[in-house]
């Protein structure tokens, strides 16, 4: 037996004994599923603590039921049981060509949905087919299991995009790969060159999603640190919508309206969704400042996102997490006001800003410190002259996670500017330190990169 047939008995026989422990979430199971009452059949199964496995259990009860009904309908089986491939062959001749004729199909799947044990002996004898009966009735009644159990155990609601980033895209750990979709906010992933790619997500970030859920009224987004509590994201979303009493001949401009949807309490309803789309969830606020004054900042970390959706009977799905990477703070280093630092030497001597160096003393060497927990790029470059710009020094994380940046002790560039071909005159040397964070949906150098610089003059 292979291991993932032995896997999936073991744990479809754990989960329907699981299942049967609870006698009232049980019956309650059999008879939603019998009347294909999703809610009810959901329900149960969340009850039990198995609505992981809805599928599992639909196919379960479906092969019992299929068993049952066959029994009433055709009575016990009486057939050799030596293997007869022209009777096989028979069989599958003999459906071929009552699928042709749709009508007496619909009815063959009317007695079984009704278990009809009249009907459909009365059909096997005028087709000539009692010896079929068996077969017959397994193959209808499979079919129907199949798409009973589509419409029982729909798909979980499901977040879709995070940042305009295809959630298929976010890695376990949280972190995003771009593009966005639709294009253009972030582009695809360069680890090496350019230190694009493994992105957090800061400022305000759009969430989108499905709901998956039928009579689906209202819906909540919340939002959970690693080993905190949940909370719930209640942005005020700007939305538009058609003027209904608009009419040719009115301006143009009047022909959509604005508003704005508020959840009421932690809900938003659907019935509000509007133009800008019915996957259009929310907007995560994690460091805008709001209209009150007050800013709701989110601590750096690691976050789970979750969809609820409700319907009107009260009834609560939820998808499953999406684990994102909050990061609102660039590049730091040990300067002041938390500034990276840069110092150039020549030989023994530490240079002042405006200092003068020369050839005869030898290659300068700059030191710089910075760093970032998502560190992205950073450049060392020399500007002044006549439109001179000539890159000193360049690093990028090429995908290292635990690469960030220039930290202490820092990093020491030696730089000969005479071999570089630099023009004696007066220069400021700029460090410049990013990282890698998407903010407001957009991926554009990150949050605001670290950033110092000294003057020098070579003559």
């Amino acid at each position: 037996m292979s291991d993932e047939r032995l896997h999936e008995l073991t744990l479809s026989a754990e989960v329907m004994g699981k299942l049967s422990q609870d006698k009232k979430a049980f019956a309650e199971a059999v008879e939603a599923y019998r009347t294909e009452d999703v809610e009810r059949f959901q329900k149960a199964l969340d009850r039990a603590g198995i609505l992981g496995y809805c599928r599992l259990v639909c196919q379960y009860l479906c092969s019992k039921h299929c068993v049952l009904v066959c029994r009433k309908l055709v009575g016990h089986l009486d057939t050799s049981d030596k293997l007869d491939v022209e009777e096989w062959r028979q069989f599958a001749e003999f459906t071929a060509r009552i699928a042709e004729d749709t009508q007496l199909l619909s009815v063959f799947i009317d007695a079984i949905d009704k278990e009809d044990s009249d009907a459909f002996g009365s059909l096997l004898k005028r087709l000539q087919a009692e010896r079929f009966g068996h077969q017959l009735c397994h193959w209808l009644c499979q079919v129907r299991c199949r798409f009973v159990c589509r419409r029982l155990c729909p798909e979980s609601p499901l977040i879709t995009a995070v940042g305009q980033i295809p959630t298929g895209r976010i890695a376990p750990s949280g972190y995003a790969a771009g593009p966005s979709s639709p294009p253009g906010p972030t582009p695809s992933d360069t680890k090496s060159p350019g230190g694009v790619g493994d992105h957090p997500y800061g400022g305000t970030t759009n969430i989108k999603g499905v709901f998956n859920t039928a009579g689906a009224t209202e819906y909540k987004v919340e939002f959970t640190p690693v080993g905190g509590a949940s909370q719930t994201i209640t942005t005020p979303v700007a939305d538009w919508k058609k003027n209904p009493t608009w009419s040719v001949g009115d301006p143009i401009s009047t022909y959509y309206l604005d508003y704005t949807r508020s959840p009421v309490g932690d809900w938003y309803a659907i019935a509000d969704m509007g133009l800008a789309g019915n996957d259009y969830l929310t907007d995560w606020q994690t460091a805008a400042v709001l209209a009150d004054g007050t800013t709701p900042k989110v601590p750096d970390g690691e976050y789970d996102l979750r969809l609820t959706v409700r319907t009107a009977t009260a009834w609560e799905r939820s998808s499953s997490p999406v684990r994102v990477i909050v990061d609102n703070n660039g590049p730091k280093g040990p300067g002041t006001g938390g500034r990276p630092i840069m110092s150039i030497r020549q030989g023994d001597r530490e240079l002042k800003c405006c200092e003068t160096v020369s050839k005869d003393g030898g290659d300068i060497v700059i030191h710089i410190e910075g760093e970032d927990v998502n560190f992205s790029s950073l450049s060392v470059a020399l500007y002044g002259g006549c439109d001179v710009a000539v890159t000193v020094f360049e690093k990028t994380y090429d995908g290292n996670l635990s690469d960030h940046g220039a930290p202490a002790p820092g990093i020491d560039i030696p730089w000969n500017p005479w071999k570089a071909g630099v023009e004696p005159c007066c220069y400021v040397i700029f460090f410049r330190i990013y990282d890698r964070t998407i903010t407001n949906n957009t991926w554009s150098g990150g949050n605001a990169p670290g950033v110092t610089w000294r003057s020098i003059t070579i003559t």
